[in-house]
């Protein structure tokens, strides 16, 4: 986003004090004008979803009264707000490109003093060592291949293990969206292609292979995208998530039908993070070049041929009920993706 003043509408206002939300974060100036450049991650700028299916990313240029050292105060206190308006949606038609929705592959997670970035990629084969980077989504695929993705979570606490608690695909980004294929629920595997790396997974990563597969009741049968619910826990809470393990249909009932064998730990903290899309190309398309151009989720713009490719950092504020659980979750939170 960029914004140009021209210095005869700011009088009284100091120019080289001029910043945005971020103030580290300060202005260019010609003769003329003064201007104000940011991505729509940096500099403080405030992404927010409308109900009209917009995103909107929002900054101010923003100048202080200055105090001297002899206790003057000069210069006119000012703020100027700006943004930026994206549609979230598209219809397209054949014969032209298609848009897709790209997931970020991490959720941050910042608790008081600690930072927690919860990933989930896909890999380019099963030795799970290079992984697809956003450009190459969606990913094409035939029905024979596997789909190979790992879950991992950087921590800055070393006592910490993770577990994955669901884990289900649709054919959009939502991840209670219909239909639904579950892979993994309460910790349990259900998707009988699905295998686990024992050997390449450690306390804090994760890695798994599924078969390929459609939706035949979808409205895009052959676009995958996986959704992974992850907790992490203190490895001496007795109490944790983690240390269940899988709950079955069959405990679920024993314990009442509520779900739960017992209430998590107020230590454990969980996210989702959403991967894809996979194209499962049918044997028609395996042959043909179709175009597919994969957008970044945050925001899209289209106008004639042109993508604006952007990662949307969202903040959400959280806090915690338990005092006890202060030193790990911390009062409030905040998440950021990109």
């Amino acid at each position: 986003m960029q914004l140009s003043l021209p210095k005869a509408a700011l009088p009284g206002v100091s120019v080289d004090n001029l910043h945005l939300l971020d103030d580290t974060c300060r202005v260019t100036d010609s003769p003329t004008h003064v201007t104000a450049q940011t991505g729509l991650q940096e500099c403080g700028t405030i992404q927010n979803t409308s109900a009209h299916d917009k995103l909107t990313f929002i900054n101010e240029i923003i100048a202080n009264q200055v105090t001297y050292e002899n206790g003057a105060v000069r210069g006119t206190t000012f703020r100027k707000r700006f943004q930026c308006e994206f549609l979230r949606q598209y219809e397209v038609s054949q014969g032209k490109d298609i848009l897709y929705n790209i997931p970020s592959p991490r959720v941050q997670i910042v608790n008081a003093n600690n930072s927690f970035t919860f990933e989930m990629h896909m890999f380019t084969s099963a030795d799970f060592t290079a992984t697809y980077k956003s450009d190459n989504f969606p990913l094409q695929v035939l029905h024979s291949d596997r789909i190979h993705y790992g879950l991992s979570v950087q921590s800055p606490l070393g006592n910490m293990e993770l577990f994955a608690l669901h884990c289900v695909s649709t054919p959009t980004m939502d991840p209670d969206d219909s239909p639904k294929v579950t892979i993994i629920q309460d910790g349990c595997d259900i998707d009988p292609t699905l295998t686990r790396d024992s050997t390449r997974s450690t306390d804090m990563a994760l890695y798994f292979s599924i078969q390929a597969f459609t939706f035949p009741d979808s409205v895009d049968s052959n676009l995958v995208y996986l959704h992974c619910t992850m907790v992490i826990c203190l490895k001496d809470d007795l109490n944790s998530r983690c240390r269940e393990g899988c709950i079955s249909a069959r405990r679920r009932r024993d314990v009442g039908g509520d779900g739960r064998a017992r209430r998590d730990s107020s230590n454990d903290l969980q996210q989702t993070v959403t991967q894809g899309p996979v194209r499962v190309l049918r044997d028609q398309e395996a042959d043909s070049n179709i175009p597919v151009v994969g957008v970044a989720v945050g925001a899209v713009v289209g106008l004639a041929s042109l993508l604006l490719l952007v990662v949307a950092v969202i903040l959400v504020r959280r806090k915690r009920a338990k005092a006890q659980a202060k030193d790990f979750i911390g009062e409030s939170s905040k998440v950021a993706i990109w």
